[in-house]
């Protein structure tokens, strides 16, 4: 276990305690929904997946099923949302954008509707169920439409306070989560603020600057680098993607050493966003990016797919100390 105190925020990396986040979603949103009239549970017959269906009983004018009907569920939760409701959509990250990205597009982001969508098994989380799936393509696709949010927890119970800040934003938003249980990071009472990241860890050799699962595993590869090489690498958990906390990575590249990592395609994730950063501010620095392979994979558990592509604990400390070893770019 790691404990550290930052900003007044005790971080807490402990193995021993974990949670999955769609059950930590389903026991918040069952509480949420009865204390907030105006919200309303719109999901594509995925209840049972997030632990829900007993709101049928004791909510059930808060608890929309439109059955595998991923289009349907946007389009109806976009009409709530023009009533003066606040919809929560649930299903799976692959379904959610690919399948629905006119409706998301056209319904909710033209309109600039408050509808929150909490996708799971995002990245490679799913990949146990083969490649459709995985989501690996869905933060590329969402960030690219207007008025969209775009958020990604790290830890469990960051879920709970992602949820409430998009509630209270009242915009179009979109919550990626992995499926698998995560280690918790955070105090549990740790405000999401959407725009800001959070420095987990802090450092003046180098810097990751990940999202969801890869948060965990760059503390474990900092604290890895520390011990072995003596270097201090931060750790810059960057759980709001749009709008991105450019200030946090302008800070990063005075480490003149970025690695970024994501369960996502390399491409129009969170490492072109932070790309991005770079170049429009002039910033030159040793960088990557960490993350899928443009490749379909068939089947396979996450953990295999996370290191395979290089990005679990032992991929992001091999990337970093190879790039701390060279000293050709300052």
């Amino acid at each position: 276990m790691m404990h550290m105190l930052k900003n007044g925020v005790i971080l807490k990396m402990n193995n021993n305690e974990k949670g999955i986040m769609k059950e930590i979603a389903g026991d918040f949103l069952y509480s949420f929904l009865q204390e907030n009239d105006k919200a309303i549970l719109v999901n594509a017959d995925l209840a049972r997946e997030f632990n829900l269906t007993k709101l049928i009983d004791d909510c059930p004018e808060q608890m929309v099923n439109v059955g595998i009907a991923e289009q349907n569920m946007i389009s109806v939760s976009a009409g709530l949302a023009l009533e003066g409701f606040i919809p929560i959509c649930i299903t799976f990250s692959s379904f959610a954008t690919m399948r629905c990205c006119e409706q998301i597009r056209s319904d909710a982001c033209y309109g600039d509707l408050p509808l929150i969508i909490l996708a799971t098994y995002s990245g490679y989380s799913g990949a146990i169920m083969g490649a459709t799936h995985s989501g690996l393509e869905d933060c590329a696709i969402v960030s690219s439409f207007e008025n969209m949010i775009v958020l990604e927890p790290s830890d469990p119970w960051s879920i709970k306070n992602a949820i409430l800040a998009a509630y209270k934003a009242k915009k179009p938003t979109y919550i990626r989560m992995g499926s698998a249980p995560y280690p918790q990071i955070y105090s549990k009472d740790k405000e999401f603020i959407i725009g800001k990241a959070t420095l987990a860890r802090d450092g003046s050799d180098g810097a990751f600057i990940v999202s969801g699962v890869t948060t965990f595993f760059a503390l474990e590869a900092a604290e890895r680098i520390y011990k072995d090489l003596g270097k201090h690498v931060q750790v810059v958990d960057m759980g709001s993607i749009k709008p991105i906390d450019a200030d946090a990575i302008l800070s990063a590249t005075k480490t003149g050493k970025i690695i970024c990592a994501q369960d996502h395609n390399k491409n129009n994730g969170l490492g072109s966003a932070v790309a991005k950063v770079l170049a429009l501010n002039g910033i030159s620095c040793q960088f990557d990016i960490l993350g899928c392979e443009e490749k379909y994979v068939p089947l396979a558990t996450p953990e295999f797919m996370y290191h395979k592509n290089g990005y679990d604990a032992d991929g992001l400390y091999e990337h970093m100390s190879k790039m701390l070893s060279d000293n050709s770019v300052q």
